[in-house]
């Protein structure tokens, strides 16, 4: 997980301000003093030459008998006694100002580790892009936020120390610093280092040292599977999250379509891993909108390497997915002699003039009249001009990965996290005492509980586009759809056929299933469940 500094044009600003405000003021105060000493001289009838002029003001700036004490010439004018005063208080300023630049920090570090009782605060390891945007969202919500970062000149460090943030400069992963954070006391801790080892290791670490809630930023399938049953870890995935945001939005689309509700949902995947793998483990579930019927993925410039190494990790994908692999471009697998055009298509390159240059290509192959706007995606990482640009061009969809990795109102919740606590919670109810609070669960069951939550809205699209058939009818082909939907989030997962349909050949440390068989061959006491969970989503009692 890459993550870079982006530089504040802001940074600096108040620095500039401040130092424009001092000079305005030591000006004036010169001016003062000039004014002073000139109304002086004529009110005693001297003669005050320039030499003697720029002598007395100097005194009066510099001199120790109007610094270093209160005394003030005799006689004086007011303005003389003002302009020494001012001097004073400039002086005094510039002290206190030059010691808090000096030494400011480690004084507010000394009184944070030491002094102060900070707990419940948010910790947030490495201000990257995403640790920045993240903080600021944090202070926004009113949230007590730490931050840890190694580079002393990240430009995003002055910013958020202006609004009170605090920082800790240092190597998160070392004990000490994560001390000096008070991570032991924290309410969360946040890490977002450029690399995934590094994370899921301050994420062992803090586990370690307190009772925090854990987040970690993780690309890496096999090794989120490695923490997926420790409860207070969480690592995110922001490809995962992004990933699920495009399918969730296509499936809701491409559900009210009576034609390919019936026949499945084609959809074709061009993109760089490891965005390619975390698009098909999100199609694998929210596609599922055809009853028995699964989509179909078309999947080109892709080699027997990466067929090989997808079916090593999910070797029972088949059973959720059509995948068609192939190693040329998309006019091989698509048009004259391949395959017919796929209902969506989604592209997202490592670099985004080609993500955009594909979606082009392939919009202008298939034809404008046979596509709509939002048949076509764009997925790319700039989120400035281009970004805009692409937007108005209005020939295809275009996402912003940035964006959708961040939750609707907490920037680390998904878009689900309330609605899957409510239906962890109602299960709760419905079977007390079988499964710990929302909080303590692992991580795994709660991902769980938001791939259910967030599959309802397709269900619901699918119950009001289809009302001319019976209520029974489209409950059937619902839970029909829930049974390959569940098939395809533990397959997904890791999770096999254990070779047989009876209950004593499942085996949960292997990860083996005896359920992943077709819908009709589960006995009615599955049936209904799959029904129970169709009736919920529609709040049908």
């Amino acid at each position: 997980m890459s993550e870079e500094s982006s530089p504040n044009p802001l940074a600096g600003a108040k620095s500039r301000t401040e130092a424009l405000t001092l000079s305005v003021a030591i000006i004036a105060v010169i001016g003062m003093a000039v004014f002073g000493w000139m109304k002086t001289a004529e009110e005693h009838h001297m003669a005050l030459g320039a030499l003697d002029l720029i002598e007395d003001v100097q005194e009066t700036l510099f001199g120790k008998d109007y610094i270093l004490i209160s005394s003030k010439p005799e006689e004086s004018h007011w303005a003389v006694t003002a302009a020494t005063w001012l001097a004073k208080m400039i002086l005094a300023y510039a002290v206190i100002r030059g010691v808090a630049v000096l030494f400011g920090r480690r004084l507010r570090q000394w009184w944070f580790e030491k002094m102060s009782n900070t707990t419940g605060h948010t910790v947030v390891c490495g201000l990257g892009r995403r640790g920045s945007v993240l903080a600021n969202k944090l202070l926004d919500r009113g949230t007590k936020v730490v931050v840890v970062e190694m580079d002393e000149k990240n430009p995003e460090l002055e910013p958020l120390a202006r609004k009170g943030v605090h920082i800790v400069t240092g190597n998160a992963l070392d004990e000490f610093v994560l001390q000096q954070a008070r991570a032991d006391h924290a309410g969360r801790v946040i890490s977002l280092l450029p690399d995934d080892e590094k994370n899921a290791a301050v994420a062992s670490e803090v586990d370690r040292m307190g009772h925090a809630e854990i987040i970690a930023g993780v690309e890496s399938y096999a090794l989120r599977s490695i923490f997926r049953k420790i409860p207070r870890v969480r690592l995110v995935a922001f490809q995962a999250r992004a990933a699920r945001r495009i399918l969730h939005d296509l499936a809701c689309q491409t559900s009210t379509n009576p034609e390919i509700r019936k026949r499945g949902a084609s959809l074709l995947i061009q993109a760089s891993n490891p965005l390619r793998d975390e698009l098909i483990r999100a199609a694998a579930v929210f596609l599922q909108i055809s009853g028995d019927t699964v989509p179909t993925l078309i999947l080109p410039n892709t080699t027997d390497k990466d067929r090989r190494n997808f079916e090593a990790r999910y070797p029972d994908a088949f059973r959720i997915l059509n995948l068609k692999w192939h190693d040329g471009p998309i006019d091989e697998m698509v048009g004259q002699g391949g395959l017919e055009r796929p209902d969506l298509a989604i592209f997202s390159l490592d670099n985004d003039i080609t993500s955009l240059d594909a979606a082009e290509q392939f919009r202008v192959r298939i034809g404008t009249k046979s596509c709509s706007k939002e048949t076509i995606v764009t997925c790319i990482s700039d989120t400035g001009e281009l970004l805009k640009l692409a937007k108005e061009n209005g020939e295809f969809a275009v996402y912003n990965q940035f964006e959708l990795s961040l939750g609707d109102s907490d920037p680390l919740d998904d878009s689900a996290e309330k609605a899957a606590q409510t239906l962890h919670e109602a299960y709760c109810q419905e079977n007390p005492g079988q499964l710990p609070p929302w909080r303590e669960l692992p991580e795994m069951v709660k991902d769980s509980n938001r791939l259910a939550a967030s599959h309802n809205s397709v269900k619901r699209a699918i119950w009001k586009s289809c009302r001319e058939e019976s209520d029974d009818a489209l409950i059937d082909h619902l839970a029909r759809c829930e049974h390959l939907r569940w098939m395809g989030e533990k397959i997904m997962d890791g999770w096999r056929w254990s070779g047989s349909p009876d209950k004593t050949s499942r085996d949960n440390s292997r990860l083996l299933h005896h359920l992943f068989i077709p819908y009709d061959q589960l006995t009615q006491e599955e049936k209904d469940k799959d029904v129970t969970v169709v009736k919920k989503s529609l709040n049908i009692t």
